[in-house]
């Protein structure tokens, strides 16, 4: 998702110290003097990010996979959090920040942007059919395929959507991405920081205020409402507005902030959205919400850096950014591969707790995403076919 045109070279600054780069001044415009990172160029904390959040997705499915109670420990906030796929959005619009460049090539940075978009788009609906075909493989429902209506709604977004739904607002995140460099260009990056936040919170108040009114046209649903298979486009839109501003940050190139600085911005995250949980408006809920999303995002970025720091013995966290180096790819497989140990699982572990199956599939899932990465890696034609059909 967030894989945008990245190629395989290690992150030319290194260190958590360089987590979004600095600028705590943000009185100061965008076009400051920025980092520049060239569109081939790898950053290891971004590749360790998405790994994370891959692992997160991943562990929130085989709950579900495992039919894990709502009172165990695993489905409780002591355990991984839930409900990355924000994340991910996120992330994409942080890469997109920091990796390409508007000032140099304005028409060359835009095709790109418009192919990748169009790239994800094919893969979505071409995804959307191979997983619910492996659903209803594994729910004996192959019948809802023989309705024509079924295909048409494909491309009229009325049939039910996979976790590819989830890909449909990284388009429109590609789409405007152009829109929003402009913007970063004629604004200061604190007013566009705020009007980031603003927009995305008007986009969460809008079906608390108005439910009916949403649910009752289709496009308004999928803007604001249950979107393809619950991911409201605009709403998972501004998520990767706010990590867009947020790669503005990280490139500009005066006073850096550090992993501790990035710490207290997360914990001050916490803090809002403890206090603002004490009311019950829709605003307030949906500044908890934009508070945790950020607060999440941030905090994986931070681990990401620190895991990628070479103080730490990062060879035993390799596995993280293998699976992140190709993330759609990884992204897309790891359902497949999860429903495939789930079958073996209701045949041969059918007596097993909830629990213990769900460290089968968990860990199971990761472990062989993690050697097809690798495999990916080393087969350099099976690398090149995959990157032909776009992952």
């Amino acid at each position: 998702m967030s894989n945008l045109i990245l190629a395989r070279l290690k992150h030319p600054y290194g260190g958590s110290g360089a987590l979004f780069g600095a600028a705590l001044s943000l009185s100061l415009p965008a076009t400051h003097q920025q980092r520049t990172v060239s569109p081939k160029t790898r950053l290891s904390f971004i590749d360790c990010s998405r790994g994370i959040l891959i692992f997160l997705m991943s562990s929130a499915h085989a709950l579900t996979m495992a039919n894990v109670g709502p009172h165990s420990f695993l489905d409780s906030s002591w355990w991984v959090p839930r409900g990355s796929f924000e994340g991910f959005i996120a992330l994409s619009g942080f890469t997109i920040a920091v990796v390409f460049s508007w000032d140099e090539g304005k028409g060359e940075t835009q095709r790109r942007l418009l192919r990748r978009a169009w790239q994800i788009f094919v893969v979505m609906l071409v995804s959307n059919v191979v997983l619910l075909i492996s659903k209803y493989i594994l729910n004996n429902e192959l019948h809802k395929m023989k309705s024509p209506a079924w295909w048409i709604g494909l491309v009229t977004l009325r049939t039910e959507y996979s976790i590819s739904g989830v890909l449909l607002p990284t388009v429109v995140l590609l789409l405007f991405a152009p829109i929003l460099f402009r913007a970063s260009q004629r604004w200061r990056l604190s007013h566009l920081i705020i009007a980031a936040y603003l927009f995305a919170l008007f986009t969460r108040c809008i079906p608390e205020a108005f439910p009916k009114a949403i649910s009752a046209h289709r496009l308004t649903d999928i803007l604001f409402g249950h979107g393809l298979s619950g991911f409201p486009v605009l709403v998972f839109f501004t998520s990767g507005m706010l990590g867009f501003v947020l790669g503005l940050l990280w490139k500009r190139s005066y006073t850096r902030l550090t992993v501790l600085s990035a710490s207290a911005v997360v914990l001050a995250f916490f803090s809002l959205k403890m206090v603002a949980s004490n009311t019950f408006t829709p605003a307030a809920m949906s500044l908890v919400h934009e508070s945790t999303v950020l607060s999440r995002f941030l905090l994986v970025l931070v681990i990401g850096a620190i895991l990628t720091k070479s103080v730490l013995p990062s060879k035993g966290f390799d596995f993280f950014s293998l699976v992140g180096k190709y993330t759609l790819f990884s992204f897309l497989t790891h359902r497949l591969v999860m429903q495939t140990l789930a079958v073996f699982g209701r045949h041969y572990l059918n007596s097993a707790s909830a629990e213990l199956l769900y460290v089968v599939y968990l860990l199971g899932t990761f472990a062989l995403i993690a050697m097809m990465c690798a495999a990916r890696e080393h087969f350099a034609p099976l690398d090149s076919f995959l990157k032909r059909v776009y992952l």
